[in-house]
């Protein structure tokens, strides 16, 4: 099992250590979800969905997810991709 922990080197930009907490948590996700027997590949890559997961990596001194094949940026790292919030719908007692 992973460790519940991770470190960056201080010391180092921001965005580099953005990026190591990234890959440790990606690695730890991807471990988790192959011993649970559902599909590894976190976080999804929305153009290429069950095929490989994005890569953490540095765009314009920022943080981002970008397809590995395409080289496209998808999301800030933190951001919740393809998030909807869902409103609750909340019943009155009576």
């Amino acid at each position: 099992m992973a460790p519940a922990w991770g470190w960056v080197q201080t010391g180092q930009p921001f965005t580099v250590q953005v990026l190591a907490l990234a890959d440790q948590v990606q690695e730890w996700a991807v471990e988790a979800l192959w011993q649970l027997g559902r599909p590894a590949s976190w976080p999804a890559c929305p153009y290429h969905p069950d095929r490989h997961p994005l890569a953490a990596r540095e765009h314009d001194d920022h943080a981002v997810w970008v397809c590995p094949v395409l080289d496209a940026r998808v999301s800030t790292i933190g951001a919740l991709v393809g998030f909807r919030s869902r409103k609750r719908h909340l019943r009155r007692r009576t």
